[in-house]
């Protein structure tokens, strides 16, 4: 009910005394998850508050979701690693990292990789394999960026949401990365 009044702040503080009063509660993974979650769901409200304009506290503010995004993620990764829920945590994880900017690239393609295999099929895997060959693409890496993209292509064929979703982003890419390379006969293909 908060999350949808736009109260995410005062969800946050309610999930945090939950997980903080039942230490040991089965479903603490959920509960960890969802409070990174709501984070990011801050962040980019605050991102979208922002648009464009040059305003500093909402950019320190900005920041400071992050970090306890991370947190709670890492800390879902590294108390439950053998929950149903490691790979979403992994690509909001993934996220995070891209959000951080350059100088964490390393880091969200490590997250968005370990994304990729542990969900399963579904839009949050495409996602993840998407941003997985974007930060192949972003490191200069054209190649695998390329490889990754035609694997997202072969993987999701068979859906006409993806494909008209995430496909026209991954062609883009490709054609990207194909003139970075100098390849310019696979650029016109694509």
């Amino acid at each position: 009910i908060l999350i949808e009044s736009n109260q995410a702040d005062l969800a946050a503080e309610r999930l945090k005394e939950f997980i903080r009063s039942y230490p040991s509660d089965p479903i603490l993974d959920l509960a960890q998850l969802t409070l990174g979650e709501l984070y990011l769901k801050i962040y980019y409200r605050l991102k979208d508050e922002q648009a464009g304009a040059a305003q500093g506290e909402i950019k320190i503010a900005m920041g400071l979701m992050l970090d306890p995004a991370r947190d709670a993620f890492q800390k879902a990764l590294d108390q439950y690693p053998n929950s149903p829920l490691v790979g979403k945590a992994c690509l909001n994880l993934g996220w995070v990292y891209w959000e951080k900017g350059p100088d964490f690239l390393s880091k969200s393609l490590e997250m968005f990789s370990r994304a990729t295999g542990a969900l399963a099929i579904s839009k949050d895997q495409a996602i993840a394999q998407l941003k997985l060959a974007d930060c192949y693409f972003q490191t200069g890496q054209y190649i695998r960026a390329i490889e990754r993209y035609q694997q997202l292509l072969r993987d999701y064929e068979f859906s006409p949401s993806i494909r008209e979703e995430i496909f026209p982003n991954a062609l883009y890419q490709i054609i990207l990365a194909s003139i970075s390379l100098g390849d310019f006969d696979q650029a016109q293909i694509t």
